[in-house]
Formats: structure tokens, C-alpha cells, sequence
């Protein structure tokens, strides 16, 4: 049929099941359809925006749109959604690790700070420590804080809507404490005398409330079934409930009045297992409990039991999808970007089982949304459920709606790693760094690099996985990983654990080459339990720790749906700009570490080709490494091979009887 016969209802009607990547190809290889396209723009990037999942319906106005975008777009001058849909092209993509992003360091206020929350478009922090409890700042002083003698010891928090709740350990079987920020609203409670005297005191010493204040509003006496333990997944808050877990039960009360409302109950074996409360994850509709050994899901409005997940009987009859994370062995480096902090990671399906069994629990993660569940076993094996709601609600086999991801042991061990979950993104911090994982449920766009498709049954789209990762080199004892839609939360401090070599490369057989070797930090040794919960427990001896905060980069250009990204440099020069190679600064990333921490080794020490050289990777010596007589493949911390070159007096030993990595001369 001739492009004229179609009337422009149709047309339309076409041109709504197409993603953003077709609608700039077609208007600019048929004039028809691109002025069709202008004619009504409004309308067909609306639909392309509900497509590729930047809304969640056709209903959403503009205005909803940009209110829900956590950075100011005043300057970026959106005017319709043509340019909303390339602003969050560019957001993805550069989440995928094929775009621009850096990284700072947020400011530091006070001392001994081993837990902090951003307060989302306020530029507000809470931070806990041993010596000032908790207090709020704006990055530069403190607004507000509790008197030092109010709280003791270690101290946690959670923070929703205005709501601030902890607990508080100096009463006798510990309460709940609930404060109330005075920008939002205006409620009248009755709070306990100590919370009055510790006001009267705050009042004193930063002044009357105003905005970045908080004031009291009750306190929740210890329920009867247990006792709360002041640990960081004792007490959660989500409006309009405050949840607290014992070690049989989760408690529930209504925030707004303080009214008790249900008790969780723990009891009963399920799969020849009985269960207690290890931690507990909240979200708008449910709440998952959970212990080393199995999982259970509560409703959130009713209480009522709906699921239970084992490491036994999750995966019966049938095994979900299996997808391998390994480094690459590409090029495909943070230094592919200008200033690019995320590197791209590799993954494929597996089409074997996995011979090593999956362990124990060691985190879970929950979306705020409830949609996506995320399980981390103790031997890096990570079980994803990216459709929670619909398999509850719809009987769905949890093969259709689930995933399963292996991680190289390059990344660190599991049970030392942190977690944050939303919808579409999963952050999972380990020794070596931070791993980003990105869930596209549109139907619409190419497949990036790297990444898998996952196909599902009919009834669920396909989910497309990507993968990029944040090789900090360093650990933290709480990661406090925060994720929002263009930026990434989390605490970092100096390793000190000694290196150990681990083999990244299969076994081969006997006279050929020795394989490669990396190096990787140790975990803590079970007998140092002990030492290391008494030092927690000793005020101002807590590691200095600091907050550092991803930002993701766009530019923006109203003349193409593709977002603009920095590219490599396709020519080359001899030296354009006249600094010798050795003085040359490293990515984005190792300056920022090299400003504000310590200094890392420089391009000086050794020859690279693809990334700057890593204070773990351990090379050789040498006097004269001009000499390229032998080369040999080694790879970095993560994966990324570069070519180093060994005089003839320091080449590599291949014989039977010396360790892998022996240098002496043949």
C-alpha cells in the first residue's frame, strides 16, 4: 500500500509502538513521516516515553515528569517530551557505563560518622556518630543535632516523609524515639520528658526550630513479645508505618498517631526449618523477614502470610534463567569516556548449572515499590525477582519472573557486601568496588553492549541486563549505599586487609605457560570477631569514613534523540600538548582519590594501554621496561588486560618446580 493511502490516524497509531532509536532513523530518511512526526510531536514522544518505561502510563503530565527527576532541569530548558526522552536516553546510557559520569567527595561534618542518609532534593544529610548522635547538615555546618548525652553508642536511623525514627538504647528494654521535621507538617504529640529535655536542649544550642530541625513527637514503649535490639535493621520506617523486628516477631504502628497495629509472627516451621528474625526489608505492599536459611513474605495492609522462599525449595521444579558476570577482557575501561567513573562489564547466559551450591543468605534487598527482590548468597550468587508484585498477585511460576547471577570472584566476597534496590537498578557493593545493575523492561532500543536478554513467558516482557562497575579499590565497613535516579551514595575508607593471590585463569596442563594471577583483598578471619566487636563498641575509635557521591553526565542537544557522549580520540598526535606521558593525569576516578585520600602509583611505573595502573596490580621489576623483547598478558584487579614488556634478564619462569608468579632469569 502507498505511504499516501494511509490516513494519519493510522500513521499515528504506528508510530506509538516505535521506541526513540526508530523515530530518529525514519524522520531522517522519509520527509513524509517526518513531517508527520513534527506535526505532532507532543503526542508521539509521549508515547515513546511510556514505551521505553520513562512514565509509568500515557496519563503522566509533563510537570509529574520532571517533578520525579531528582536534578535540576530549569537550566536545561526541557519544553517538551522530545527532550525528556533524551535526557533520560542519556541517563541510562551512561548508567550502562557508555557514557560520562564522575565521582565527588561529599563534604565532611563531624567526627567518627559511620552512618548517613541524603534527604532527596533538599541537599540535606543525617549523619549518626558516637560522639554527636545524630545531626543534620547542608554540607557545610550543622543545623541541627541531638545533645551528645541523648544517645550512646552506636547509633542507627531511618528517615521517611519528615519522619525520623530510631532507637534508643539508654531505657531499660529500649524504645522507639520519633521526631518530626518542622518544614513539613504541623502535628501536635505529646513527647516523653526526655524527649522534652533533650529539645530544650538542642533549642540552646542551634536555635529555634526552623527548616533542617526536627522536633519530638513520642516515644513507643518495648513491645511485650521481645526485646528491640539496637541494630541497624531493627527499626524501619516507611509512611505511614514504623516497623521493628524482635527475634520472633515485627512489630507495626501507625506513625501518624502512634497506635499500635499488628505483630508479625515468625512461629511455625516451614520446610522442616524453624525461623528467626536476621533483618527485615519493608515496601509499599510487603514485608519480607528473613534468617541465613529462608525467606517469608507478609502483606503490608493485612499481615496475612503470602509467600516463603528456601534455598531448598525456591528453585523447584524447575531452575530460572542463569546469567555469568565476569571482567572483561576487552578494552572496555573507565578511560573509554571522558571523566567515565563506571566501567562496562561482560555478561552472558550460562547454559550449564553451576556445580557449587548456593549457600546461605547473606543479603537481601527489597524496592521501595515492591516490584523487584533481590537475594545475595554467601558465595556470590545473586537470585533476582524483577516481577514481585505480578507473581504474588498472579500465581506466576518464579522461573517466569526470576533471574539468577553469578559473580566472578574478581568482585569480592558476598557475605561483606551491601545492597541497595530500586525498580530498575540494583547497586551491590563489594570489597573491589561498587556493581551497578541495570533492568530495561521496555520493548524498545537496541540491546547494549555486553549486556543479556532474558526471555520470559508471554505474559512478561523481555528484561534486557547490563552491567557496569565502580572499581574504587577500596572497602567499607557499611557501605550505605543510596541510589537515586542520576546519582549513587556510598561510604568509602582505606582498605587494611594484606592482598592474597587468587587465580583468575582455568587450570592448564603441565609444560605449558604458568596462567595469570591477580590479587584480592581477605576477608576478616572468624576469629577476629571477637576483637572486632569490642571495637566497635569503644566511642572515637570508630575508621574515619567518607561519603562519596556519583553523578551521571548529559549534554543536552534539541536536534537529535542521541544523547551526546565524549568519544575517543580517532587520530593521533605525538604529543599535542606538550606534557610528557609520565606527568599526564589518570581517569576522572584516580585523581579524585588522589586529591582527597593518597597517592596512587602513576603511568610512570608502569606501561599501560588501556587504564591506569592499580595499587593492587603487582608488576615485576625492572630497570629498563623500553625493552620489548617478551611480552606477556597480564590482567588488572578487574579483568582489564594491558601488555607489559620484561627485559631479557627478568622474563617470565615457566618451570614446574617455581611458583606461578616466579621472575627468576631462564
Amino acid at each position: 500500500m502507498p505511504l499516501t493511502d494511509i490516513t494519519s490516524d493510522v500513521s499515528l497509531e504506528i508510530l506509538a509502538l516505535l521506541p526513540c532509536s526508530t523515530l530518529s532513523i525514519l524522520t531522517s530518511v522519509q520527509k513524509t513521516w517526518k513531517e508527520l512526526v513534527d506535526a505532532n510531536e507532543h503526542k508521539v514522544y509521549h508515547n515513546a516515553a511510556a514505551l521505553h518505561g520513562f512514565i509509568l502510563s500515557v496519563n503522566t503530565s509533563l510537570e509529574d515528569a520532571l517533578a520525579s527527576l531528582d536534578f535540576p532541569v530549569a537550566t536545561l530548558q526541557i519544553r517538551g517530551w522530545k527532550q525528556f526522552c533524551q535526557i533520560q536516553l542519556a541517563v541510562e546510557r551512561n548508567w550502562t557505563g557508555l557514557g560520562p559520569s564522575t565521582m565527588s567527595k561529599m563534604p565532611e561534618i563531624g567526627d567518627n560518622l559511620h552512618y548517613r542518609q541524603v534527604i532527596a532534593g533538599s541537599g540535606l544529610t543525617i549523619t549518626a556518630s558516637f560522639l554527636n548522635g545524630i545531626a543534620v547538615s547542608d554540607g557545610h555546618d550543622t543545623l541541627w543535632a541531638l545533645p551528645p548525652d541523648y544517645l550512646q553508642g552506636p547509633t542507627f536511623f531511618s528517615y521517611d516523609q519528615g519522619y525520623l525514627v530510631f532507637p534508643n538504647p539508654i531505657p531499660s528494654g529500649g524504645i522507639i524515639d520519633v521526631w518530626h521535621n518542622t518544614s513539613s507538617r504541623d502535628f501536635l504529640f505529646d513527647p516523653s520528658g526526655a524527649q522534652r529535655v533533650g529539645a530544650e536542649a538542642s533549642v540552646f544550642l542551634y536555635g529555634e526550630p526552623t527548616v533542617g530541625h526536627f522536633v519530638p513527637c513520642y516515644s513507643l514503649p518495648p513491645p511485650e513479645k521481645g526485646r528491640i535490639d539496637v541494630t541497624k535493621k531493627s527499626v524501619k520506617v516507611l509512611y505511614p508505618t514504623i516497623l521493628a523486628a524482635t527475634k520472633t516477631h515485627i512489630h507495626m504502628w501507625d506513625i501518624s498517631t502512634g497506635e499500635y497495629i499488628r505483630a508479625l509472627s515468625m512461629k511455625g516451621d516451614l520446610d522442616a526449618h524453624s525461623m528467626g528474625v536476621t533483618g527485615f526489608e519493608v515496601s509499599q505492599d510487603f514485608v519480607v523477614a528473613y534468617d541465613p536459611i529462608q525467606l517469608r513474605l507478609f502483606s503490608r495492609h493485612d499481615g496475612n502470610f503470602l509467600y516463603h522462599f528456601s534455598k531448598r525449595t525456591v528453585f523447584i521444579p524447575t531452575e530460572p534463567p542463569a546469567v555469568q558476570l565476569s571482567p572483561p577482557r576487552t578494552t572496555m575501561t573507565a578511560g573509554q569516556w571522558d571523566g567515565a567513573v563506571l566501567m562496562q562489564q561482560v555478561l552472558f547466559r550460562k547454559r550449564r548449572k553451576w556445580a557449587c551450591p548456593r549457600g546461605e543468605f547473606a543479603q537481601v534487598g527489597l524496592s521501595d515499590c515492591g516490584t523487584t527482590l533481590v537475594i545475595v548468597f554467601e558465595n556470590n550468587r545473586v537470585f533476582i525477582i524483577h516481577e514481585l508484585k505480578r507473581m504474588v498477585a498472579e500465581s506466576l511460576p518464579i522461573e517466569d519472573v526470576s533471574f539468577e547471577l553469578k559473580m566472578a570472584k574478581e568482585y569480592g566476597d558476598s557475605r561483606t557486601m551491601s545492597l541497595a534496590v530500586t525498580r530498575d537498578r540494583i547497586a551491590i557493593g563489594t570489597f573491589r568496588g561498587i556493581l551497578v545493575l541495570t533492568l530495561d523492561r521496555s520493548k524498545a532500543g537496541p540491546a547494549p553492549t555486553g549486556s543479556v536478554r532474558l526471555e520470559t513467558s508471554s505474559a512478561i516482557a523481555p528484561l534486557q541486563l547490563a552491567a557496569a562497575f565502580i572499581n574504587f579499590g577500596w572497602q567499607s565497613r557499611d557501605s550505605n549505599l543510596h541510589i537515586e535516579h542520576t546519582k549513587l551514595f556510598f561510604n568509602a575508607e582505606p582498605s587494611t586487609h594484606v592482598d592474597r593471590a587468587i587465580n583468575r585463569q582455568p587450570r592448564k596442563a603441565s609444560g605449558r605457560i604458568a596462567r595469570a594471577w591477580l590479587n584480592e583483598p581477605i576477608p576478616p578471619a572468624p576469629e577476629n570477631d571477637v576483637l572486632s566487636d569490642q571495637f566497635d563498641d569503644m566511642p572515637g575509635m570508630w575508621p574515619r569514613c567518607s561519603q562519596y557521591c556519583l553523578h551521571q553526565i548529559f549534554h543536552f542537544q534539541t536536534s537529535s534523540l542521541s544523547p551526546t557522549v565524549a568519544t575517543r580520540r580517532k587520530t593521533r598526535t605525538k604529543n599535542p600538548t606538550g606534557v610528557s606521558k609520565k606527568d599526564r593525569p589518570q581517569n576522572q576516578l584516580i585523581q579524585v582519590i588522589q586529591m582527597t585520600t593518597q597517592s596512587f602509583p602513576t603511568s610512570a611505573q608502569t606501561q599501560t594501554t588501556t587504564s591506569p595502573p592499580s595499587p593492587r596490580t603487582s608488576l615485576p621489576p625492572s630497570n629498563n621496561l623500553s625493552q620489548r623483547t617478551s611480552r606477556r598478558f597480564r590482567p588488572s584487579p578487574l579483568g582489564t588486560w594491558r601488555t607489559v614488556s620484561w627485559p631479557p634478564s627478568h622474563r617470565p619462569c615457566i618451570h614446574r618446580t617455581c611458583r606461578p608468579n616466579c621472575l627468576r632469569t631462564r
